[in-house]
């Protein structure tokens, strides 16, 4: 890539997102707005606010392939790949299936078979985890996968920016990757840089206090797109120098430093409904990021330890991509102790509260902390 190129077109997303925000903010009146919420529901934010961002993200993605298709003469290619025609047709029934629910609260049911079709169109263009060798249980696993991040990022995004810094921080991972494991994904590259500045220009209006959510909108998009990337880029990461295999530790050891947070969110929270004899489909306020505000930070540390995370995460992906030939079993212990100890700390965190805490007032915790 060309990164006088990129940066002119980074700074141009970024802008472009910030500006297309205010607009939508200015603008909005019903439209896309997330209420407050209702007795059979429960929601951190008790405030009324727009949820407009996953629109902007989606628009950005469209400009990312477009400004690459210019720039890139031979990239019109592109719409002969089954891989990438897949990932544009998964992509845009994440962003739908998001955009029915933000407008019309779609049951369930209906969500879920969205996200089944987004998995189901990945693996027949191509895209499937392959770990095992056998292709049924590689399918189901990959349709597993897909579904649990679209529903992983659709949790995080339970406190102002929590969402926005940790995608950030995964399509970092992924952008450290492409760069350092020198593969020749422009394309993947370029969506991924259009991305983290639509990410960044949102962030004006979703760090704390807020006036913007992304909303399942952007959730529902930004689950698949890192779901697809992360079997693309880390299960089926390649060395260029094929004649290297992976080992399979490896690549769990490269997905979990990647997804820390969403894994270690999800299962947080799966685990402490169900010992506690609550659906864990059912919303709460009792994810690992309220259980820091539970503590007595702000939402904005909150959100400060999130990005701290995130940038450690990048940081060791740099070094596992460094060191990869010089790996021996001390790597892997070293850097497993990262996941051990986030997933460790936050999960015993979220269990040194064990009242009904997911019925609480962020108003009144603040007061009482």
């Amino acid at each position: 890539m060309n990164w006088t190129s990129v940066l002119i077109f980074f700074l141009l997303a970024l802008g472009f997102s910030a500006i297309t925000n205010g607009l939508f903010l200015k603008f909005s009146s019903n439209l896309g707005r997330r209420h407050p919420a209702k007795a059979d529901q429960i929601r951190w934010a008790k405030d009324e606010k727009p949820s407009f961002g996953g629109i902007t993200f989606f628009i950005v993605f469209l400009l990312s392939i477009i400004s690459f298709l210019i720039l890139d003469p031979e990239g019109a290619v592109l719409f002969q790949n089954t891989e990438f025609l897949g990932f544009m047709l998964a992509a845009s029934i994440g962003f739908l299936t998001g955009l029915f629910d933000d407008a019309f609260n779609t049951r369930p049911y209906l969500k879920l078979g969205s996200q089944i079709l987004a998995a189901v169109v990945l693996v027949l263009s191509g895209t499937y985890i392959g770990i095992t060798g056998i292709y049924w249980l590689d399918i189901a696993i990959t349709l597993v996968w897909v579904i649990g991040i679209m529903n992983s990022i659709n949790l995080l995004d339970n406190m102002d920016a929590i969402s926005s810094v940790v995608t950030i921080g995964i399509l970092g991972s992924f952008l450290v990757v492409i760069q350092l494991n020198g593969t020749q994904d422009g394309s993947y590259g370029f969506i991924i840089i259009g991305l983290i500045a639509a990410l960044g220009g949102f962030l004006f209006y979703n760090w704390n206090p807020s006036k913007l959510f992304m909303g399942d909108t952007g959730s529902m998009f930004l689950g698949i797109i890192i779901a697809f990337l992360g079997i693309k880029y880390a299960w089926n990461v390649e060395i260029v120098d094929r004649s290297v295999d992976i080992p399979l530790i490896n690549r769990f050891l490269l997905v979990f430093i990647v997804f820390v947070l969403p894994i270690t969110d999800t299962a947080t929270v799966f685990f402490k409904r169900i010992t506690s004899g609550r659906s864990p489909l059912q919303g709460g306020k009792d994810h690992t990021t309220h259980h820091l505000f539970y503590l007595g930070l702000s939402e904005r540390y909150v959100a400060l330890i999130y990005v701290m995370i995130s940038l450690i995460s990048i940081f060791i992906v740099v070094k596992m991509l460094q060191l990869y030939f010089a790996w021996n079993s001390f790597m892997t212990l070293g850097f497993g102790s990262f996941f051990i100890i986030v997933f460790g700390a936050l999960f015993f965190i979220a269990h040194l509260n064990r009242s009904d805490d997911h019925y609480k007032s962020p108003e009144k915790d603040k007061k009482s902390a």
